[in-house]
């Protein structure tokens, strides 16, 4: 018993002795020694232990999966894909928008649709002329069908000039026109006036005694026309200054002369009315080539008369037209309101170069 009590003090101290070692004295100064850095573990030391599963064991919950470090370092850039040559430009046809052409060059729904500052196929100036015919008549009691009882008839008209950007035509301008009488054969030239020919005869021998040697009583007709010409400077204004499209309202000044024509017993007899028409016009039209186009267009021709000439073949003589209008009103005749003004419509063909 003494022995067993003996041995375990022994065991005892050794134990104490090891938990509490010595302690190393070492000089000031002098640095303590570092531990030695373990080695990395390796994969197999790493890896946990693989226990046989028990069967009282119970299953291990799974635990939620975690979401990785968001990391601070950029993305590696993405392979840019390899690009090869450019195809080549589409080009336009000539005149087109190049916004408005197809794929393949060919005009798309909206290729009619034209550069503004390049309206190629359609530009009005330059150096213009057209030529037009159509019907013409007149109006006021000189054509009426107790006096000339005049017919339509037939109208040439032109002008030749120039246009400047578009907007402005400067140049000359007239026509020509010729229309017929439906008066009764035997009917006094003077009464298709509203005029009677003696108390005409007595008041320009009152006026002007010796000015008229010629027998008015005699121009009973047998047949009538009338003629009438213009030609004079005229300036228009267009509404559209390019495309296909044209549209525009002119004038001018230009003199007109009225002939009427009468065949008589005594031979042919000519009444000329010499004035100052103011032609108003107005058209519209469109190029069925890039220098040519057809237009529809208007005429009215304002006349002032005042010379009248006689060409009777006894004698050519001029009368004032405010003399006639004179002796005309004592007999209640305004000879400057029945004096004619005409009007004219026409297709004409414009060229342009």
């Amino acid at each position: 018993m003494l022995a067993f009590g003996s041995w375990l003090a022994c065991v005892g101290a050794l134990v104490l002795g090891m938990a509490d070692p010595p302690r190393i004295q070492r000089p000031d100064g002098m640095p303590a020694p570092r531990a030695p850095i373990p080695a990395a573990p390796t994969a197999a030391a790493d890896a946990p232990p693989v226990l046989a599963p028990t069967a009282s064991a119970a299953p291990t919950p799974a635990l939620p999966a975690q979401a990785p470090a968001s990391s601070t370092a950029p993305a590696p850039p993405s392979a840019a894909p390899a690009v090869g040559p450019a195809p080549p430009p589409t080009i336009p046809p000539e005149g087109l928008d190049p916004t408005l052409a197809s794929e393949d060059g060919k005009r798309s729904a909206g290729s009619l649709h034209r550069r503004k500052d390049e309206d190629v196929a359609f530009p009005h100036r330059g150096f213009v002329a057209d030529i037009g015919v159509g019907p013409m008549g007149c109006v006021r009691g000189m054509c009426d069908g107790d006096r000339h009882a005049i017919s339509t008839g037939v109208r040439t008209f032109g002008f030749i000039g120039g246009n400047i950007r578009g907007w402005v035509d400067l140049g000359l301008g007239g026509g020509f026109g010729a229309m017929r009488s439906k008066a009764a054969p035997g009917t006094n030239a003077l009464l298709m006036y509203g005029l009677d020919p003696g108390l005409l005869q007595q008041a320009l021998n009152a006026a002007a005694a010796g000015l008229l040697d010629i027998d008015l009583a005699g121009l009973a007709t047998t047949r009538v026309r009338m003629q009438t010409a213009q030609v004079g400077p005229m300036a228009r204004v267009h509404f559209v200054p390019r495309g296909r499209m044209l549209a525009w309202a002119g004038t001018g000044l230009n003199y007109n002369l009225v002939r009427n024509k009468y065949d008589t017993a005594s031979g042919n007899v000519r009444l000329d009315f010499h004035g100052i028409a103011v032609p108003i016009e107005a058209a519209i039209g469109v190029h069925v080539h890039a220098n040519v186009a057809i237009a529809a267009q208007f005429d009215y021709l304002w006349t002032w008369y005042g010379l009248a000439v006689l060409d009777h073949p006894q004698q050519k003589q001029a009368l004032p037209v405010a003399v006639m209008q004179e002796a005309a009103q004592l007999q209640g005749v305004d000879l400057r309101g029945e004096l004619p003004q005409f009007w004219s419509v026409g297709i004409a063909l414009r060229g342009r170069v």
